[in-house]
Order: C-alpha cells, then sequence, then structure tokens
C-alpha cells in the first residue's frame, strides 16, 4: 500500500495514558493536537487538589476542667475540729461568683470547674473569719484568697487537694471573731459561800483593752462581742478583798467562778464598806466625837455652878515670856 506525504507518523496521549502510533492526514493531524490539548487541560483541571490548595482550619482550643477540694477546720484555741456548713465560693479573675457549695461534717468542700472560671476562694461562717491557710493559698483581699494549683499532682480520681483532712495545721482554718466571757462572783464568809450582786468585774485583754461589768442579783456577769482572745479577770465588791487575777478565754463554754472573801469590818457593820475605807470612817467618826466632846465641855464650864473648870494655862506663860524680854 502507497501513502501520500502529508501522511506522517504521530504520537496522541489520551487520558487513559495509552501511546498509540497512527498515520494521518494534516488535518487529522491538527484536530488530534488540539484534541491532546485539551485532554492535558482536563488532566490538570480535574486533578486532585493538594493540602497546600485546602483552607486552613485552626484548631479548637482544648478546655480542660479541674476539681478541687479541700477541708476547713475550727482552729479557736487549738480545738482543731471540722466545720460544717461554711459557705465556699468559687471566684473568676473578675470576682465574680462562679459557683457556692457548703462544707459537710468533715469540714470538706469541693468543686469543678473549667480552666479559667476558678481563681479566688472565700469562707463565710457567722463570728468567725479565716486565721490560717495551706501553703497553696494566700490572701488575696479581705475575706478573698487565691490558690495555686502549681505543685500539687491530682488524686487518683483526677481531684486536686488545697489541703489535708489528717492534718488540721494544713487545712484552711477558721477563729472565732468576737465571744463573750461569763460567770460568778461567789463571797466566802467563814464556811458560807452566797451571791455578790453588783460586783465590778474587770477583763483585761492580751493587747491592754479593758473591759468593765456588774453582777446581778444571783451573782452572774458576762461580757458579749468581744475580741477573741484570753483576758486577765479581778473582781471587787465593797466589804470584800479584791480577787486575785484569773486568766479566762472566750472559749471557755463553762464560766469562770471568782471567790471574795468578806472583810471584817463588813456589810452588817459599815453598810459594805472594804477594810480601808471602813478604817476611815471609823477614824473621822473618833475625830468628830473628840471634837464633840471638847465643845461640850466647854460649854458647860461657862454654865453658872459648873463643876467643870477650864484653865488656860497659855496666859501665865505669856506674862512670864513679857518678863524675860529685853
Amino acid at each position: 500500500m502507497t501513502h501520500s506525504l502529508e501522511e506522517s507518523r504521530v504520537i496522541v496521549i489520551y487520558p487513559s495514558h495509552v501511546l498509540m502510533i497512527m498515520r494521518c492526514d494534516l488535518a487529522s493531524r491538527t484536530l488530534i493536537a488540539s484534541m491532546a490539548i485539551l485532554a492535558i487541560a482536563s488532566l490538570v483541571i480535574l486533578a486532585p487538589s493538594t493540602s497546600a490548595d485546602k483552607p486552613v482550619v485552626p484548631d479548637e482550643p482544648t478546655v480542660t476542667d479541674y476539681t478541687i477540694y479541700g477541708f476547713v477546720y475550727n482552729v479557736s484555741d487549738q480545738v482543731n475540729i471540722p466545720m460544717e456548713n461554711v459557705k465556699v465560693q468559687l471566684l473568676d479573675a473578675e470576682k465574680s461568683i462562679v459557683f457556692v457549695t457548703y462544707t459537710d461534717a468533715n469540714g470538706r468542700f469541693e468543686f469543678t470547674y473549667t480552666e479559667g472560671q476558678g481563681k479566688y476562694l472565700a469562707f463565710e461562717y457567722t463570728g468567725y473569719t479565716v486565721r490560717s491557710l495551706p501553703d497553696s493559698m494566700e490572701l488575696y483581699a479581705e475575706d478573698m484568697f487565691s490558690f495555686d494549683l502549681t505543685g500539687i499532682e491530682p488524686d487518683q480520681d483526677g481531684k486536686y487537694a488545697l489541703t489535708t483532712a489528717d492534718d488540721a495545721y494544713h487545712t484552711i482554718g477558721m477563729r472565732a471573731t468576737n465571744g463573750i466571757l461569763f460567770g460568778y462572783v461567789k463571797g466566802i464568809k467563814g464556811s458560807n459561800t452566797f451571791d455578790i450582786e453588783n460586783a465590778e468585774v474587770t477583763m483585761v485583754s492580751d493587747t491592754g483593752q479593758s473591759y468593765k461589768t456588774s453582777t446581778n442579783s444571783d451573782g452572774y456577769f458576762e461580757m458579749k462581742d468581744i475580741p477573741y482572745g484570753t483576758y486577765t479577770v479581778r473582781a471587787s465588791c465593797n466589804g470584800f478583798g479584791t480577787s486575785e487575777p484569773i486568766q479566762a478565754s472566750t472559749a471557755d463554754t463553762t464560766g469562770i467562778v471568782i471567790s471574795l472573801v468578806e472583810n471584817e469590818f463588813g456589810i452588817g457593820i459599815l453598810g459594805g464598806l472594804d477594810a480601808p475605807h471602813a478604817m476611815m470612817v471609823i477614824g473621822i467618826l473618833i475625830i468628830g466625837a473628840i471634837i464633840l466632846l471638847t465643845l461640850i465641855a466647854v460649854h458647860r464650864s461657862r454654865t453658872p455652878g459648873s463643876d467643870i473648870v477650864i484653865v488656860n494655862d497659855m496666859e501665865e506663860l505669856e506674862e512670864e515670856e513679857g518678863l524675860n524680854r529685853p
């Protein structure tokens, strides 16, 4: 078979990547070239895009939840017992309240919060304030405390302990803000003991602050709403000696008893004056009696027929002094 000069051998590329050798005329070659170009273009257009061509979607931030717990103890006068029904508040960085809970019978509280929610803790119990803190906490502002979980390993349940239950010195310690001192003042006369009314009771704190009250008809006294602490207490009353100082604490729940011994010059003789005042009154009475007797004697000596004669020996002394003068 013969072929014209227009015939030639060409390579046609189809999408199936099959190579074919064929003869065609010039018009056919042009058509085939166009089809090849379109096929290549379609391969480029329809090729799957690479990761570089995809839009980058940022990963969602990881949200972490934390569970913290701790214990609140009453450390008034080193009692160290769990405090129940203490109001505990969890606050965020803006000092807004996030959660509120109350301690149980073991003094335990617990919060579960999302990272960023918990920043501060606050504790409320009528008549008490926080006096001691564990190492994980510190005072931030009045009645508000910051906490830090750095260095605290979660327990087997994944919870973080701010305090420990078995060591009261590492719990959150609260003490009474104000307290009360009360008791009785008793009088002693021989073997008899009795209540003393209107006895003055003085209480002096460790800082030198003094408070005073008096007993009622039952010998009872009390001083309310005084700062928590230890006081030196004394009692006194007219007709009785002053008591020895007694150390008493606002944490005392049984009260104290102060005894006063009745003086010799007591209630039945001079209206309840104590010994020094009784002696003073007796001295005044003696002086008054001497003056009164003197005035009576002078008056009777001037009465006609009186047996009382008053001799003024000062006149003779004056005459002798006059004779001896140069």
